[in-house]
């Protein structure tokens, strides 16, 4: 009863410090994200102890708070900035601290309350963010609504029924029980109740076909909305998925599962890599960046559906999960800044911004070496990782599907490669100003890139912080620590060297 009533009481107080945060300014505001971080740590490690949750959400809760703080802390000069309503920094960071919870939800139905509050919450946002441009169209509102929200609140009602006659034999039923030691599963051998029960997950993810509501959605909502919406919320469709596969038997539909995820991940990464480098709006293209690293990690859980107890396979999920919450959040937020700087988000016209945007620059040039899979970021970690462990399939066992799983893997690394590059393109140096006269510079501050930075950091301190706890010094934390100063190092050189081609000039 004691622990119960500690375990409300800290959700609580973070919650309420994370609320008055939002209203406060300057030292006020980042002393209560601080505070509210204080008591959702010390909540998820006493789940965590307690065997209340696993690994897998201890670690995706953590790395979602601590991006959804600075990213609420972004929404609050942002808003303040862009003209937006006075309860944006609020109502975004009810969304950041909803999604945060239903990666720490113990069982499923935590996990379908705070995923429903988190939809509800990501309507408005976007229905903000439309009313806001001067198109003033709700297409991308209506798109959320009836894509995203309906799709998951369908497959939570038939996921509900489908537990009911586990429930009649039970007094915790499946939907209480939790997820670190489930002794109940639900029994499913109808492609049709499958199909229903993957639905919402796999249209949160935006996998092809189900992708078609997310680049209007992402593009329409102001940039720390989308921060959150890409970043965090798209890895909660994966996060369900494996939680979902640990309370429901497919009976023998498992190899059928694999191959649908495989394919509509290789079509994902293919469509929306493609799409992603013929975009000049730089929210479009991180949208549609966003739909190519889902498809990646869409084939990583194909092999997971056939190889559940792989422990290796589920660190790689972990990580490819933080990475895309570490570097979507970080470019979201950035071109937020780019902006508010420029007026527009066409990028294809801008360049020298590392000279302008010192502060920024270096979180926006950490997230695209994450991309570009530098050494030292978790992108490097995560693409090396997955290049080895489907290589060492193949050489055990060739087979159609890990032959395709490779060439998605290889396909990702391709396409993402080439995005990075066209993003860090506009903070590339450069002597002639030819683009001044078209887009005007309005100095944003220094403070509202501080936040972009800390964002950027995740991409060299997740890799340590997921490895370390959950594999120990295996070659993966060992590679994480020993890299880690190249990025490091790539950033230093490379703000020294725009300054001095900008003095040059």
């Amino acid at each position: 009863m004691a622990s119960s009533v500690a375990l409300v009481a800290s959700l609580i107080l973070s919650g309420v410090a994370l609320y008055y945060s939002t209203q406060a300014k300057g030292a006020g505001s980042i002393v209560g994200k601080l505070i509210s971080l204080v008591f959702y740590a010390l909540l998820a490690y006493y789940m965590f102890s307690s065997n209340i949750i696993d690994g897998f959400s201890l670690t995706l809760s953590l790395v979602s708070f601590t991006a959804g703080l600075a990213t609420t802390y972004f929404s609050e000069l942002y808003s303040r900035k862009g003209g937006y309503p006075t309860y944006l920094p609020a109502t975004i960071g009810l969304f950041a601290y909803s999604t945060s919870l239903a990666y720490l939800a113990p069982n499923l139905i935590f996990l379908i309350i705070a995923w429903s509050i988190m939809e509800i919450v990501g309507f408005i946002l976007v229905r903000v963010g439309e009313e806001h441009s001067t198109e003033g169209s709700l297409r991308a509102t209506r798109g959320y609504i009836f894509a995203s929200t309906s799709t998951f609140e369908l497959t939570a009602f038939t996921l509900i029924v489908a537990s009911l006659p586990v429930l009649a034999i039970s007094s915790t039923g499946i939907l209480f029980q939790g997820f670190t030691h489930p002794n109940q599963v639900i029994v499913v051998d109808s492609p049709l109740l499958i199909s229903i029960l993957f639905a919402g997950f796999i249209t949160k993810s935006a996998l092809f076909p189900l992708h078609f509501w997310l680049p209007g959605a992402h593009s329409a909502a102001p940039s720390p909305a989308s921060a959150l919406l890409s970043g965090l919320t798209t890895p909660l469709g994966f996060y369900g998925l494996y939680r979902l596969s640990q309370v429901v038997s497919f009976k023998g539909y498992d190899t059928t599962i694999s191959i649908a995820l495989l394919a509509m991940g290789f079509i994902s990464i293919l469509y929306a890599g493609l799409q992603a480098l013929s975009q000049r709006d730089g929210k479009m293209m991180l949208a549609y960046t966003t739909i190519t690293t889902n498809g990646f990690i869409s084939t990583l859980f194909s092999l997971y559906i056939i190889n559940p107890g792989d422990a290796f396979l589920k660190l790689l999920i972990l990580l490819a999960l933080v990475m895309q919450m570490s570097y979507k959040t970080t470019l979201f937020c950035d071109i937020g800044v780019v902006e508010l700087s420029y007026g527009t988000r066409y990028v294809h016209g801008l360049r020298d911004l590392s000279e302008r945007l010192r502060v920024s620059s270096v979180g926006a040039l950490l997230s695209s070496l994450t991309l570009l899979g530098v050494p030292g970021t978790i992108g490097f970690l995560v693409k090396l990782a997955s290049i080895y462990y489907i290589t060492s399939k193949l050489l055990t066992a060739v087979d159609c599907t890990t032959a395709v799983s490779l060439a998605s893997a290889v396909a990702y690394i391709a396409f993402s490669m080439l995005v990075g590059l066209k993003y860090l393109a506009i903070y590339m140096p450069t002597i002639k100003r030819s683009h001044d006269s078209v887009f005007e510079f309005k100095n944003p501050g220094t403070s509202i890139q501080f936040p972009v930075l800390l964002l950027g950091s995740l991409n060299i301190l997740a890799p340590i912080f997921v490895t370390l706890p959950q594999a120990g010094f295996d070659w993966v934390s060992i590679l994480a620590l020993t890299t880690l100063p190249i990025p490091l190092l790539a950033s230093l050189y490379f703000a020294l060297h725009s300054r001095v081609v900008a003095v040059g000039s």
